[in-house]
């Protein structure tokens, strides 16, 4: 919530400047997921305060309509032109030594129930400004104005308690902001109780900014003392920010019944070498002189053996560093390894790019706290563990991935891959051409067994770019989909002259009143944009048609990752019906472009047409 009690509504340079309507995309994209949110109240305030003396004596004071100091130079203006948690952003012109405050003593409420709170309360400001402009004369409105805040101060203590929910049971602090001037800025983020026991210093760009914190790494406790948070430009800069989620959220894990929505697992760990990998400094102690921690290869030979493939981020010389770990024997584990004198960040880009998989899944290992600081403001998606945690990083769940039979050879499946790519750029951009040549064949399949199950299930717990829904099941959900009587899940498998890919893709389709809808499916990577998916829907069309069914519906949760996948299915000929949320439509009596590139069987799966009563094929 924010004190708009002094905003000026009319002010041009901030109600005027931004016409359209920017929707941004946290809220967008997790709203749904959010269980409870902290109960905060943003207000205006001063770094240096000290009232009412400094009213008298600083330079710097601007009386507000309560006499009190405005240190923002429009106060907190809700613009519409922004939507977030709100319907409307904090729009802020931050005049210098002013902050934003807000006590952390409040406790949580739901989404919702904060927008009503909202809604209540600057509706009773227009009261209150109303009474004000009227009592002036006899009533200072300063008075009229803080018997008001007190009011309102005292029912959020009462109205957070009754949920009973503290902020040490949720998952994230989440910032989200847009700059509309050219310059980028940072802002501090301060948790006080009795001393500080959060800070960090966070970069604003041009544009949308969003930054997401675990709770996990704040170092808070409110219970024996709740205490203040504060938001403020670095080095007294005046600056102009709009936010539209400033806030902790606590994500839902039973919205589903039978889901389960675990921490986002890992897929890649980055290493440094020096006094990480291996005792000592290469270019100073040389070659002979360092020694390898035993400790951490037999760790690294485990992340192996669960398919979270590595790569390495090191300031070294390349030949040297890659001979010391031929000679340990262990150079092969790492894929596209980062050895240069330049930026880690701008190497672990790299590496990302060339793996195709997310920042957000990385994990880097460095015992420097220098350049751990450094990946962390340029990367802030990344999770950075000093090396002194090493020992503890199974334990944690985003390392506890499902173990199956290709875990072990997902490091080979991704050298096979680059040489599929070193073939594919010799074709240029025939790539239709280049498929061919590969002889690319899938094969749909019911999961049966314990491998093909757990399969399965770690694509659904583990991809994020190629997933209609991004639902992460735990097993005793998957098996249950599995078994469910309106429901036929299938597998899709892989393969090309160039090796077996293996299981690389789930779908699953619930037959509804409407029609058959798609309820998940999901892609690897290791896949995207071969067409996969173009023969994979021809076949389930040729699958409904025989079956007699007209068409097949799928409902597709947009998130920042999956947005590829939404322009595949249009370009397989889904088209958007009108529905609440993103609601897709393939008719049966069309054709699908480039369906013929891959061969694709799918014999051991029919999607049987059950008597649902009022059930229209």
């Amino acid at each position: 919530m924010w004190e708009t009690d002094f905003a000026v509504r009319n002010a041009a340079p901030v109600a005027g400047s931004l016409s359209r309507n920017t929707q941004m995309s946290f809220w967008n994209e997790r709203g749904n997921d959010i269980d409870a949110v902290c109960l905060l109240f943003w207000r205006e305030h001063c770094v240096e305060c000290a009232p009412p003396e400094c009213y008298q004596s600083c330079r710097l004071y601007v009386a507000r309509k309560d006499q009190r100091c405005a240190r923002f130079r429009y106060g907190i203006v809700p613009n519409r032109a922004f939507r977030g948690l709100y319907p409307y952003g904090a729009d802020i012109q931050f005049r210098r030594w002013g902050k934003l405050e807000s006590k952390l003593c409040y406790g949580a409420a739901t989404p919702a129930a904060v927008r009503v709170l909202s809604r209540i309360d600057r509706f009773n400001l227009q009261i209150v400004n109303c009474m004000s402009d009227v009592l002036q004369p006899v009533v200072p409105r300063r008075n009229l104005n803080g018997v008001y805040a007190f009011a309102r101060d005292r029912f959020l203590h009462w109205f957070g308690r009754c949920f009973e929910q503290r902020i040490d049971r949720f998952d994230e602090f989440v910032l989200e902001a847009w700059n509309p001037c050219k310059e980028s800025f940072r802002v501090v983020l301060e948790i006080f109780q009795r001393d500080v026991r959060f800070r960090t210093s966070l970069a604003v760009g041009p544009g949308p900014n969003l930054v997401r914190i675990p709770v996990r790494d704040m170092n808070i406790d409110l219970k024996p003392n709740p205490g203040k948070i504060y938001l403020r430009p670095e080095n007294d800069c005046e600056a102009r920010l709009i936010v539209t989620c400033l806030d902790f959220v606590r994500y839902a894990t039973t919205r589903i019944p039978g889901l389960d929505v675990p921490e986002a697992k890992v897929k890649c760990v980055v290493w440094d070498l020096d006094n990480t990998l291996w005792d000592g400094i290469l270019v100073e102690d040389g070659p002979e002189s360092v020694s390898l921690r035993p400790a951490m290869v037999d760790l690294l030979k485990e992340f192996d053996k669960r398919g979270i493939v590595q790569s390495i981020a090191s300031k070294n010389d390349n030949n040297t560093a890659i001979g010391v770990l031929k000679n340990a024997g262990i150079a092969d584990y790492f894929l596209y390894p980062a050895i240069t004198w330049g930026s880690k960040a701008d190497g672990i880009r790299k590496i990302s790019n060339q793996l195709n998989i997310g920042i957000d899944t990385f994990a880097v290992i460095d015992d420097s706290p220098n350049e751990r600081a450094l990946i962390k403001d340029m990367l802030p998606q990344a999770r950075v563990f000093a090396d002194t945690e090493a020992g503890d990083l199974l334990l944690r769940p985003e390392f506890d991935v499902p173990i199956t039979a290709e875990s072990s050879h997902r490091r080979q499946m991704y050298v096979v891959e680059g040489n599929r790519r070193a073939a594919a750029e010799t074709y240029g951009a025939d790539i239709d051409k280049f498929l061919l040549d590969c002889r690319l064949e899938a094969s749909v399949f019911l999961p049966e067994g314990k491998q093909q199950i757990e399969r399965c299930l770690e694509l659904l717990q583990r991809s994020n770019q190629l997933n209609l829904t991004t639902r992460r099941y735990n097993e005793g959900a998957f098996r249950r989909l599995l078994s469910h009587t309106q429901t036929d899940a299938m597998g899709i498998r892989c393969r090309d002259r160039y090796g077996d890919y293996g299981i690389v893709g789930f779908a699953s389709v619930r037959l509804t009143v409407p029609g058959p809808l798609i309820t998940n499916f999901v892609l690897s990577c290791r896949v995207a944009k071969k067409k996969v998916e173009h023969a994979f829907f021809r076949w389930l069309l040729n699958t409904l048609a025989s079956s007699g069914w007209t068409r097949l519906l799928a409902t597709f949760i947009p998130t920042k990752r999956n947005a590829e996948l939404l322009n595949v299915l249009k370009e397989v000929g889904f088209t958007q019906i009108p529905s609440r949320g993103v609601r897709l439509q393939l008719c049966v009596s069309q054709g699908i472009s480039d369906a013929q590139v891959v061969k694709i069987t799918g014999t051991e799966v029919t999607v049987h047409r059950r008597k649902i009563t009022g059930l229209i094929g």
